[in-house]
Protein backbone atom coordinates (compact mmCIF):
# COMPACT_ATOMS: atom_id res chain seq x y z
CA UNK A 1 0.00 0.00 0.00
CA UNK A 2 2.71 2.51 0.96
CA UNK A 3 4.53 1.90 -2.33
CA UNK A 4 1.33 2.51 -4.30
CA UNK A 5 0.69 5.78 -2.47
CA UNK A 6 4.27 6.95 -2.95
CA UNK A 7 4.03 6.31 -6.69
CA UNK A 8 0.79 8.30 -6.83
CA UNK A 9 2.61 11.33 -5.45
CA UNK A 10 5.48 11.00 -7.90
CA UNK A 11 3.24 10.44 -10.92
CA UNK A 12 0.55 12.94 -9.82
CA UNK A 13 -2.22 10.80 -11.30
CA UNK A 14 -3.43 7.23 -11.02
CA UNK A 15 -6.02 4.87 -12.44
CA UNK A 16 -7.55 2.49 -9.91
CA UNK A 17 -8.76 -0.78 -11.36
CA UNK A 18 -10.95 -3.43 -9.79
CA UNK A 19 -11.09 -6.81 -11.56
CA UNK A 20 -8.98 -5.24 -14.34
CA UNK A 21 -11.64 -2.59 -15.01
CA UNK A 22 -10.79 1.10 -14.49
CA UNK A 23 -13.15 2.60 -11.89
CA UNK A 24 -11.41 5.74 -10.57
CA UNK A 25 -9.03 8.21 -12.15
CA UNK A 26 -7.50 10.59 -9.61
CA UNK A 27 -4.59 12.90 -9.05
CA UNK A 28 -3.12 16.09 -7.70
CA UNK A 29 -1.75 19.20 -9.40
CA UNK A 30 0.15 22.16 -7.94
CA UNK A 31 -1.71 25.47 -8.11
CA UNK A 32 0.04 28.03 -10.31
CA UNK A 33 0.77 31.20 -8.40
CA UNK A 34 -0.10 29.68 -5.01
CA UNK A 35 3.01 28.10 -3.51
CA UNK A 36 2.18 25.23 -1.16
CA UNK A 37 -1.32 24.76 -2.63
CA UNK A 38 -2.40 21.73 -4.64
CA UNK A 39 -5.73 20.77 -6.15
CA UNK A 40 -7.04 17.22 -5.92
CA UNK A 41 -9.23 15.82 -8.66
CA UNK A 42 -10.98 12.55 -9.42
CA UNK A 43 -13.49 10.92 -11.71
CA UNK A 44 -15.38 7.77 -10.80
CA UNK A 45 -17.19 5.49 -13.22
CA UNK A 46 -20.90 4.93 -12.80
CA UNK A 47 -20.30 1.17 -12.87
CA UNK A 48 -18.37 0.97 -9.59
CA UNK A 49 -20.15 -1.25 -7.09
CA UNK A 50 -21.30 0.40 -3.87
CA UNK A 51 -19.08 -1.75 -1.64
CA UNK A 52 -16.07 -0.94 -3.85
CA UNK A 53 -16.90 2.76 -3.67
CA UNK A 54 -16.99 2.63 0.14
CA UNK A 55 -13.59 0.91 0.12
CA UNK A 56 -12.17 3.57 -2.20
CA UNK A 57 -13.56 6.26 0.08
CA UNK A 58 -11.94 4.70 3.15
CA UNK A 59 -8.59 4.43 1.36
CA UNK A 60 -8.85 7.98 0.06
CA UNK A 61 -8.12 9.26 3.56
CA UNK A 62 -4.66 7.64 3.40
CA UNK A 63 -4.00 9.13 -0.02
CA UNK A 64 -5.06 12.63 1.06
CA UNK A 65 -2.93 12.37 4.22
CA UNK A 66 0.07 11.38 2.11
CA UNK A 67 -0.47 14.24 -0.33
CA UNK A 68 -0.67 16.58 2.63
CA UNK A 69 2.92 15.74 3.53
CA UNK A 70 4.00 17.38 0.27
CA UNK A 71 1.54 20.25 0.07
CA UNK A 72 0.44 22.21 3.17
CA UNK A 73 -2.83 23.33 1.59
CA UNK A 74 -5.04 20.97 -0.37
CA UNK A 75 -8.12 22.11 -2.22
CA UNK A 76 -10.88 20.48 -4.23
CA UNK A 77 -13.78 21.71 -6.31
CA UNK A 78 -17.21 20.23 -5.73
CA UNK A 79 -20.36 20.69 -7.79
CA UNK A 80 -22.64 22.54 -5.36
CA UNK A 81 -25.48 20.16 -6.23
CA UNK A 82 -23.46 17.04 -5.31
CA UNK A 83 -24.26 16.43 -1.63
CA UNK A 84 -22.47 13.06 -1.61
CA UNK A 85 -19.17 14.60 -2.80
CA UNK A 86 -19.50 17.45 -0.29
CA UNK A 87 -20.04 14.97 2.56
CA UNK A 88 -17.03 12.96 1.42
CA UNK A 89 -14.79 16.04 1.37
CA UNK A 90 -16.00 17.07 4.82
CA UNK A 91 -15.39 13.51 6.09
CA UNK A 92 -11.81 13.89 4.78
CA UNK A 93 -11.39 17.09 6.82
CA UNK A 94 -11.97 19.69 4.10
CA UNK A 95 -13.96 22.83 4.88
CA UNK A 96 -15.85 25.05 2.48
CA UNK A 97 -13.59 27.90 1.48
CA UNK A 98 -15.43 29.65 -1.31
CA UNK A 99 -18.08 29.53 -4.01
CA UNK A 100 -17.92 29.86 -7.79
CA UNK A 101 -21.32 30.84 -9.12
CA UNK A 102 -20.61 29.87 -12.74
CA UNK A 103 -17.68 27.47 -13.20
CA UNK A 104 -16.54 25.64 -16.32
CA UNK A 105 -18.02 25.42 -19.79
CA UNK A 106 -21.50 24.66 -18.42
CA UNK A 107 -21.25 27.62 -15.99
CA UNK A 108 -22.46 25.51 -13.06
CA UNK A 109 -22.17 26.44 -9.37
CA UNK A 110 -19.16 24.89 -7.62
CA UNK A 111 -17.78 25.15 -4.10
CA UNK A 112 -14.12 25.26 -3.19
CA UNK A 113 -13.12 23.02 -0.29
CA UNK A 114 -9.81 23.48 1.52
CA UNK A 115 -7.78 21.44 3.98
CA UNK A 116 -4.82 23.05 5.76
CA UNK A 117 -2.07 20.97 7.35
CA UNK A 118 -2.27 21.23 11.13
CA UNK A 119 -5.90 22.41 11.07
CA UNK A 120 -7.75 19.29 10.04
CA UNK A 121 -11.18 18.82 11.54
CA UNK A 122 -12.52 15.48 10.40
CA UNK A 123 -14.81 12.93 11.90
CA UNK A 124 -12.10 10.26 11.70
CA UNK A 125 -13.94 7.73 13.85
CA UNK A 126 -17.00 7.72 11.64
CA UNK A 127 -17.62 5.68 8.52
CA UNK A 128 -17.42 7.45 5.18
CA UNK A 129 -20.71 8.74 3.73
CA UNK A 130 -22.68 6.17 1.80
Amino acid sequence: MAEFLAEAIADRSRVLTIDREPVVLYGIVACDGLPGHSTLWHATTATIAHEDLVTVMRLSRFQVDLWHRHSPTLQALCDSRNIFHRNWLEWLGFVKGGHLAAFGAARLPFDLYVRHAGRIDCNCASAPPS
